[in-house]
């Protein structure tokens, strides 16, 4: 009945943990996992699955890309990091109790699920090292419950192999703890024999690397497998493995170990051991979880699912001293609306802030290419989705993908279309979408009614980029090709204020004069510093009363505080900092 007892108070507490931890990892990484999803994809096919998992370290691959795609929810990646960090850590429990009978070391045994969550924070980190450690553990965890030396030494030379084949060389942690385990735990006389099982795990990897299997020897022996191929793992990375081997040192070490503690002081010292193990995990991820590269990837999230006013809310967004912060921004108010009557309630740093300048990353194409698509530009979106599929490490992008086949369908490339649709289709997260697209390209009359690509089809027609050398004179044909669709109107003004070209601003005037649409607000107080000292033109032009009162008094003003022998821009801030008049003369 006790044992019942045990396994039960066991079961609760470890989902109490898992609990605690699933709402932590949503608190903190929430944003985390989405992005990951987006770099790598998961294909419910057979080519798909031979392809993956006939290379090495390709069944762990293979599964850590199943489990990735579910990471398009942030609660979703929370629960299977949670689930995770449960299992390394119960796994490393129960190799306590069976090495040397205890329990009481939840500080030790937690650690390297702890270093495992700091690890997965960093973008150019691949998943597969946490399956891997997930795996090698287990590998352990099975060797130390056979009886026979020779039972464990046979066992460990297989798995060492056949390991390294599943997960790569994470395997050789399960191979260390063996050799550790069998020469401070054990008292056999064949166990120094053990240590040839470290020579015998390099062998494989070592033949690989001489038949150019594997390109460099940092990928068939360290931990950089499971890091950017452009880079070089960190000691951050390291952390999981050694904490797990130290688990395995110290277990062995206190075999023969033993004091006796009341129930209460083992309680309090069990207590104490967990809320060590929490301000550590925390400490550890205010340091490594970079709150820049974090907000990036929160902004990144919210721009592919839409949430313009939550992006547009968002404590972390600094768009004065940051280029990619103010483009989502603005692309926020675009897709909004608001971009020309609200522009210049939000800082503006100048127009990379409307177009961020390409620096061949993953993310600045994927941004670039939403921007374009939003203004109208469809060759420069396809070209900026195609530029990131190249810089995304594994060459496949969802998200690109889906981009890639709205682009071709514009453009009346159906085949090459139906090409990346029939990928997208045995996807988990964009089936739906491909679907969607296939429906249209099988029913031309549908389009008629899909008002997005039919807007996106006009601003092509006519259009030629090869003519053109600057953004300004990329949108202008946009706007005149197709005038009517306003988040091209709206960035082409937006880009002509930012950048005080007032001349390349009236072509615009013209536009809305031609088509008879009233002007923004902004757009009006440019029209107002065009034509100063011609106020008859103002109302002829759409003007409002309102727009011309606050000039008004905006000029008066800046003469009375002149006068007065202050600083206009300092005093009239507060005032008038969300109107194109004060931006034109006191922002550089």
């Amino acid at each position: 009945m006790s044992i019942v007892r045990s396994n039960f108070r066991g079961i609760v507490a470890w989902l109490f943990c898992f609990c605690l931890i699933s709402c932590y990892c949503y608190n903190f990484f929430a944003y985390n996992y989405p992005y990951v999803e987006q770099m790598d994809i998961f294909v419910f096919n057979k080519e798909y699955a031979f392809e993956r998992i006939f290379r090495v370290g390709g069944l762990i691959s293979y599964f850590t890309s199943f489990l990735t795609q579910f990471f398009i929810h942030p609660l979703c990646g929370a629960l299977i990091s949670s689930l995770l960090f449960c299992f390394v850590s119960w796994q490393n429990c129960d190799i306590w109790e069976h090495i040397c009978g205890r329990k009481t070391v939840p500080l030790l045994y937690l650690f390297p699920g702890i270093a495992l969550l700091w690890m997965q924070v960093d973008f150019m980190y691949h998943w597969e090292g946490t399956l891997g450690t997930v795996f090698s553990i287990l590998l352990f965890n099975i060797y130390v419950r056979l009886s026979s030396f020779v039972a464990r030494w046979v066992y460990m030379a297989v798995a060492a192999v056949v390991g390294y084949f599943i997960t790569g060389p994470m395997v050789f942690i399960a191979v260390i703890a063996s050799v550790i385990y069998e020469i401070t735990a054990t008292k056999g006389k064949y166990k120094w024999f053990s240590f040839i099982l470290i020579p015998w795990s390099c062998v494989t990897p070592y033949i690989l690397c001489s038949m150019d299997v594997i390109s460099q020897a940092r990928f068939a022996f360290t931990f950089d497998a499971y890091f950017h191929s452009r880079a070089s793992s960190h000691a951050l990375h390291y952390y999981a493995a050694i904490a797990f081997l130290l688990n395995v040192l110290l277990a062995s070490l206190l075999v023969t170990y033993y004091r006796s503690f009341s129930k209460r002081m083992k309680y309090v010292f069990f207590i104490i051991q967990i809320l060590i193990a929490a301000a550590i995990l925390h400490a550890g991820t205010e340091k490594y979880n970079n709150e820049k590269i974090y907000v990036a990837k929160q902004l990144d999230y919210y721009s592919r699912t839409k949430q313009w006013k939550k992006l547009l809310e968002l404590d972390g967004l600094r768009s004065q001293q940051n280029f990619m912060h103010a483009c989502y921004q603005n692309l926020a108010l675009s897709e909004l609306g608001m971009m020309g009557n609200f522009l210049f309630r939000y800082s503006q740093p100048g127009i990379e802030g409307l177009i961020i300048p390409w620096d061949q990353s993953v993310t600045s194409s994927m941004l670039l290419s939403d921007v374009y698509y939003r203004m109208g530009n469809i060759a420069l979106a396809q070209e900026m989705a195609f530029e990131g599929l190249v810089s995304t490490e594994r060459g496949m992008n969802p998200r690109l993908l889906l981009r890639l086949v709205q682009t071709n369908i514009i453009f009346g490339h159906n085949e090459v279309a139906l090409k990346y649709i029939q990928i997208l289709e045995n996807t988990y997260s964009y089936s739906k979408a491909a679907s969607y697209y296939r429906n249209l390209i099988e029913n031309p009359k549908l389009m008629d009614v899909e008002q997005e690509l039919m807007d996106k089809r006009k601003c092509v027609n006519g259009v030629d980029l090869l003519t053109t050398t600057t953004q300004i004179e990329h949108i202008i044909q946009i706007v005149k090709s197709y005038p009517e669709y306003d988040p091209a109107l709206h960035y082409y003004g937006a880009l002509c204020l930012i950048s005080k070209n007032l001349m390349a601003f009236s072509d615009l005037v013209k536009i809305y004069e031609e088509t008879g649409k009233d002007m923004p607000l902004h757009f009006q107080e440019a029209f107002i510093i065009m034509h100063e000292k011609e106020q008859d033109k103002w109302k002829e032009y759409g003007v409002t009363d309102d727009v011309i009162n606050r000039f008004k008094a905006f000029r008066k003003d800046i003469i009375d505080v002149r006068r007065r022998g202050g600083n206009p821009a300092y005093s009239l801030r507060a005032k008038y900092a969300d109107s194109y008049w004060y931006y034109f003369m006191f922002n550089r």
